[in-house]
């Protein structure tokens, strides 16, 4: 299934020895599938495979912006897009939560 896919979107996976199949899923060093890896280590990015776009970023982050995320990948198509487009701080700031209060003093 995987080998016949246009566009990986692989997120918070090292993409190391398990999840590539000991290296014979993917074509080393870079797919033929547009590979767009999402991992929070941006030492991670393009260690083993080279990306189409990598994106640093928390796997919540990522499910937090899906909605931008997805937007910018699939509706504008990837040509042409950038791996600095992808990067946290081009999203929106998300509002933090005021601190829980636990009653205890």
């Amino acid at each position: 299934m995987v080998e016949h896919a246009d566009v990986l979107l692989v997120i918070g996976t090292r993409l190391g020895d398990v999840p590539t199949n000991g290296y014979t899923l993917l074509d080393l060093p870079r797919p033929h599938q547009r590979l767009i890896h999402c991992h929070p280590d941006p030492a991670e990015l393009g260690r083993i495979y080279q990306s189409t776009i990598a994106v640093p970023i928390e796997t919540a982050a990522v499910l937090r912006h899906w909605p931008i995320l997805r937007r910018l990948l699939f509706a504008r198509g990837m040509n042409g897009l950038q791996t600095g487009d992808m990067h946290l701080s081009n999203l929106p700031a998300r509002k933090r939560a005021p601190p829980r209060q636990t009653g205890l003093i």
